[in-house]
């Protein structure tokens, strides 16, 4: 089975004995598909935003949304609306689904908690990558974003959702909430990995991003506690402190120009703006390298990617349906 990047967070059907709430299996499959529809919609709105606030140029290998629109201020604004738009679609899909009422609240629950979280988790990485002393960011604070950005939207919710329409237990449940948040963040730091290391190409997005923007990454945290000096004061040069701010991806509004007063989103840093580009960004490439960071990092993705697997087996007797999961587990670690 072939399994498409933007699709595996759609919802894995694990299908209860509830036919007859609906009708045949025709239906119900259909109406499974509203609800995954739903999902991604959100998770599609959701990257508008998550664009806007990373300065992103490249999703998916084309201009990000709010680019695609202008890049000015009245192309962010309809962007903006556009991702509300996508919230509020998406519940109405959900809320019009042919479930019971029962199963149907339960997976608006889970809906509004994914939401939530993935908002709680947006806000403390912008948090994070913006204050003035990094020192005091810990590789714990990296992987509570990793778990409320990333794992719960990407994974864990859009599982419980099937689950639930489904009519799966309680142990089944408890064991996808495992996989999910586990997979989650083991996807979360390979994408981090990628985001240094992958190709444009391949990845789809702005390669160097998290340099630029100066994101907290396992990364880049690994680097700083253990690089040497002079490695360190690279990192420190280069590290969130480009001169391609958010006014660069939107030079068309006279708003963004730093020269206007706007604050530097990445904190005050004692270096000037430095133009980064792919020799800079090997330059901190070869001390990930040097430092050991990228072989931890890497480790600890496939730290929790072992939980996940070990969590497969709880999921369903099926085997088809574990070799699916498995097979998802795979590919987001690719």
């Amino acid at each position: 089975m072939e399994l498409d990047s933007r699709t595996p967070r759609g919802i894995c059907d694990l299908r209860g004995n509830d036919k007859e709430e609906i009708g045949n299996e025709r239906d119900q499959t259909q109406e499974i598909l509203k609800v995954a529809a739903a999902v991604e919609i959100f998770q599609t709105a959701i990257l508008c935003h998550d664009d806007i606030i990373d300065k992103s140029p490249l999703r998916r290998g084309k201009p990000s949304l709010h680019l695609r629109l202008g890049g000015d201020h009245t192309g962010i604004s309809k962007a903006i609306c556009l991702g509300d738009i996508g919230y509020f679609l998406a519940f109405q899909i959900i809320a019009k689904s042919g479930f019971a009422d029962k199963q149907k609240n339960r997976v608006i629950e889970i809906f509004s908690k994914m939401m939530l979280e993935t908002a709680v988790g947006e806000l403390l990485d912008v948090e994070i990558s913006s204050v003035d002393d990094n020192s005091k960011i810990s590789l714990n604070d990296v992987i509570t974003v990793y778990e409320y950005k990333t794992a719960y939207y990407t994974i864990a919710g859009p599982l419980l959702m099937g689950a639930v329409l489904g009519g799966v237990d309680k142990d089944q449940i408890k064991a996808i909430r495992i996989f999910g948040q586990n997979l989650g963040i083991a996807f979360q730091i390979k994408d981090d990995i990628n985001d240094i290391f992958s190709n444009n190409d391949r990845f789809g997005k702005e390669i160097g991003g998290d340099i630029k923007e100066g994101k907290q990454t396992l990364l880049y945290l690994y680097a700083r506690d253990h690089a040497e000096s002079p490695e360190r004061e690279i990192l420190k040069k280069y590290f969130g402190n480009s001169n391609q701010d958010f006014r660069s991806c939107h030079s068309r509004s006279p708003c963004h120009s730093r020269e206007g007063g706007n604050p530097d989103p990445s904190g005050d840093k004692s270096e000037s703006p430095t133009n980064i580009g792919q020799v800079e960004i090997d330059k901190v490439k070869e001390i990930f390298q040097t430092s050991g960071a990228l072989e931890y990092t890497k480790n600890q993705a496939e730290e929790y990617a072992a939980r996940a697997r070990e969590a497969i087996s709880g999921i369903s007797k099926d085997a088809s349906c574990r070799a699916l999961l498995l097979e998802m587990t795979e590919y987001f670690l690719k």
